[in-house]
C-alpha cells in the first residue's frame, strides 16, 4: 500500500496579509491595517517601506487610485505573497530479526521459504518511502552464534538489498533468541537502527523458543521468559519497540509473550501465524501500524508565527489538536515547530488514500478543534 507515493504536498507561506480568512477580522481598511502596531512577521506590515497614504483621505473600500499611482485593495480581500516550501515525511526504521534455526527448514514449502516470500512482499510494499528496513538473522554458525555484524542495517531504499541477502541464506542450527535480541541493546550494533534520532521498531519472527540461554550453550537450557522480558525491557528503555510473530506450531507462547509484554508496542500478545498467508497479514498489520504521519517542516521564515498556521487536506482545514488529545487533527511534535504530526483520524485518512493533497498556509490564526 503506497499511501504516500502519489500524494501531492503543497505548502504555502502567507508572507504579507492585508486582511485574512478563517477567523481573521473582516472589514478592515487598507489604511487601518497598515497603522496596526502589532507586527505579524516581526518587522512591519508594509514590505515596501512607504507610507502609501491616500490623497483622498476616505475609508477606501473602493478601488480608487493612491497618490503613488497604485490601487487600494478592497476590504475583506486576502492578498498574500505566496512561497512554496518543503514538508518531508519522517521515515520509520524497522529491523526484521528472522529465525534461521534448523526447524525453519520444516514443512513443504519450508517455513524459511514461506517467510522469505512474505517478507519480500512487505519490503516491496513499504520499503520505497515509508519505512527504512534492516535485516538480521540468528544463528549465524549452525549452533548458537550471533557474534557478527548486522546483516543489513536500516537504510532508505534498502528493500532490494535485503531481498538479495535473504535469498542467499538458509536455515541451520539452534535458536539463540535471547542473544539475538541482546545484540540490539548495544549502540555499536546496527548503528543506524539503534541511534536515537528516529523511531525504531524490532520485528522478531521465530518458529520456536530459545534453546541457547544467555550464555550461548545449546545444551544448558533455554532462556527463561523473565530473561527474555528483561532484554526486551532494555530495548524499550533505549527507544526500540519490539513486535513478535510466532510462526508455526513449535513456538513457546510464554517466551514470546514475555518479549511482547516488555516490548512497549502496546500489542496484547504476539502475532500467531500458521502459514504464509497469515504471516503476510501479520507483517502488513505491523508495517501499517508503525508508519506514522509525522512530517519535517523546512522553516519558511524565521519570523513566521507558529500560532498562525493551518494545514489542509484537499483544501479542507485540519484543525489543531494539541498533543492529539481528540485524535482528529494535527499537533506540533517539538518546541521548535519544525516537525508536526497528523493525529489518529487524520492519519488514517492519509493511510487509506482519502487525501490527494496536503497544503498549509501561514498568516492567519490557527484553527483549533471546536
Amino acid at each position: 500500500m503506497h499511501w504516500k507515493k502519489n500524494l501531492v504536498i503543497r505548502i504555502i507561506v502567507a508572507a504579507f496579509v492585508i486582511s485574512c480568512f478563517h477567523g481573521c477580522e473582516e472589514g478592515n481598511s487598507a489604511s487601518n491595517y497598515e497603522s496596526d502596531d502589532e507586527d505579524l512577521w516581526g518587522e512591519n506590515n508594509n514590505p515596501s517601506g512607504d507610507s502609501d497614504t491616500d490623497s483622498d483621505s476616505d475609508a477606501d473600500t473602493d478601488s480608487d487610485t493612491d497618490s503613488d499611482g497604485d490601487s487600494d485593495t478592497d476590504a475583506g480581500e486576502a492578498v498574500c505573497d505566496e512561497q512554496d516550501f518543503k514538508i518531508e515525511f519522517v521515515p520509520i526504521r524497522l529491523m526484521v530479526l528472522l529465525d534461521m534455526s534448523g526447524s525453519m527448514a520444516d514443512n513443504s514449502p519450508s517455513k524459511w521459504n514461506q517467510a522469505v516470500q512474505a517478507i519480500t512482499i512487505m519490503l516491496n510494499t513499504w520499503g520505497q518511502e515509508q519505512i527504512d528496513f534492516g535485516l538480521d538473522v540468528f544463528p549465524n554458525n549452525g549452533m548458537c552464534g550471533v557474534l557478527q555484524p548486522v546483516i543489513s542495517d536500516t537504510a532508505p531504499d534498502n528493500a532490494s538489498n535485503i531481498i538479495t541477502r535473504l535469498n542467499a541464506l538458509g536455515p541451520d542450527g539452534a535458536t539463540p533468541l535471547y542473544l539475538a535480541l541482546q545484540n540490539f541493546t548495544s549502540t555499536s550494533y546496527a548503528q543506524n537502527f539503534t541511534s536515537p534520532e528516529a523511531a525504531s521498531y524490532l520485528l522478531l519472527v521465530s518458529d520456536g523458543g530459545d534453546t541457547c540461554g544467555i550464555n550461548g550453550n545449546p545444551y544448558g537450557g533455554g532462556a527463561t521468559p523473565a530473561q527474555l522480558g528483561s532484554v526486551a525491557d532494555q530495548l524499550c528503555a533505549n527507544g526500540i519497540s519490539t513486535y513478535v510473530i510466532g510462526f508455526g506450531e513449535g513456538v513457546e507462547p510464554d517466551q514470546l509473550n514475555a518479549i511482547v509484554n516488555s516490548g512497549c508496542t502496546g500489542a496484547p500478545t504476539y502475532f500467531d501465524a500458521q502459514n504464509q498467508q497469515q504471516l503476510q497479514e501479520a507483517l502488513e498489520e505491523i508495517a501499517e501500524s508503525v508508519v506514522s504521519c509525522t512530517y519535517d517542516i523546512e522553516e519558511p521564515d524565521a519570523t513566521a508565527d507558529p500560532d498562525e498556521v493551518n494545514f489542509y487536506f484537499d483544501d479542507e482545514v485540519v484543525p489543531y489538536d494539541e498533543d492529539c488529545q481528540d485524535g482528529t487533527g494535527w499537533t506540533w511534535t517539538n518546541d521548535e515547530h519544525t516537525q508536526m504530526e497528523f493525529c489518529d483520524e487524520a492519519c488514517e485518512r492519509l493511510k487509506t488514500g482519502q487525501v490527494e493533497e496536503i497544503s498549509a498556509k501561514f498568516g492567519c490564526p490557527t484553527i483549533d478543534i471546536d
